[in-house]
Parts: C-alpha cells; structure tokens; sequence
C-alpha cells in the first residue's frame, strides 16, 4: 500500500530492502565410505545362453568355430578384467561341458593368445594365470575392484587380479588414521568378499601389500 501511494504522489523511488543475515550454505563433505563406493561394485559373472555340445565335439570346433571367438569377446568385454581361468570356466561352461579338461584349458589358452593378438586385447601375467582387459582399460591406471559374492559370482582369490587387490588396500589406508598390517589384510579381504580369510587369501593380501 505504501508503495502505490508513493507512486500516485509522482515518488518513483524503490527503496532497496539490505537483509544483514547472511545465508549459509551447508558444506558438501564426501565421506571415507562414499569414496569407497564410487571405486568398488559387485563381481558378477556373465551368463550365456548354453549350446550343448560333447567335450570333444566342444574340443574340435575351438580352433575354428568363429561362435568360439564370439564368446570370448563378451566373456572379456562383460568381466574383464578376468583371469585366464575364468575365461576357460565361463567359456566351457557356455557349451555344457562342467570340466574342462587339460586338453580344452591347452586350446582355448591357444586360441586366446591369437585371438588377442589379432583384436589388441591386453593381458599380464600373474602368478600361474593371465589377466585379460578390454582394449578401454589401462592396468596401469585401473583403480576399482570388485566385491566377491556367492555361488557363480564368486571368485577364488587366485582370480582376483592384482590390481585390485592393490586398489582395496590402497582404500583402506587412505581412510585408516593409523591400522596396523594383520587389521589390513583383514578389512581388504573384507572389501574384496571374502569374510573369512584362508590361507590363500591372507598369503595374497599380505603379497600385494608388500609391492606397496
């Protein structure tokens, strides 16, 4: 009201109104545990639609059935990275065959070298196994891992591929004021799935903290 009598008056003044409380912005803090979480997911294994074959009828057509590449690509492409191992499991696994004996693990591990070289595929060694990337990852700069889970999303730790073991470590120490090593081999193996800690896991976690 005030203001419209001003204006009949021939007052074109707006007055401007000063507020003195000042607004306060609440800080955005990123916690251990959000950070945690942008680097880590669950495994999850691929699941194939299976073509039944006989061992070694699955044996002969290795070499040359181009179906055989096929399956290696989305096997690396949906998992990697992914041990060698694996790749020979999810790949027989795939054509009914539950074990893959000594000569299916020779020929597949064959046809993989080739067909890496041939598609750029990136692999490195560890320990008794390869692991195998896809052409977007770098190992050098790869900074997630994986939560193991159960049944065929569980890994055996010797498939866990170093680095992230390495990188489930690194998570720890960063948001640990002070833990000593026995408490870091057990909260990684925790990160990493494995809840209760054999020998095989220990013996691993305590070998990639010593390349730290």
């Amino acid at each position: 009201l005030n203001y419209i009598s001003d204006c009949e008056k021939g007052k074109n003044e707006i007055k401007e109104t000063h507020y003195d409380e000042k607004i306060i912005v609440p800080e955005m803090k990123i916690t251990a545990n959000q950070i945690i979480e942008d680097k880590t997911s669950n495994y999850k294994a691929i699941e194939l639609p299976i073509i039944y074959k006989a061992a070694d009828d699955f044996l002969s057509e290795i070499a040359m059935d181009e179906n055989v590449s096929n399956r290696m690509l989305e096997i690396i492409d949906y998992e990697a990275p992914i041990s060698e191992n694996l790749i020979i499991k999810r790949l027989a696994s795939s054509y009914g065959v539950s074990r893959a004996g000594k000569r299916i693990q020779e020929q597949i591990k064959r046809k993989l070298q080739m067909y890496c070289v041939k598609n750029e595929i990136k692999y490195t060694n560890q320990e008794e196994t390869k692991i195998y990337w896809k052409i977007t990852q770098n190992p050098l700069t790869y900074d997630k891992f994986r939560k193991s889970g159960t049944e065929s999303n569980r890994r055996d730790i010797k498939d866990v591929p170093a680095q992230e073991i390495i990188n489930a470590i690194i998570e720890i120490v960063n948001t640990e004021i002070s833990i000593d090593k026995e408490a870091l081999v057990k909260e990684a193996g925790k990160l990493l799935g494995y809840s209760r800690l054999g020998g095989n896991v220990n013996s691993i976690i305590e070998m990639q903290i010593t390349t730290l």
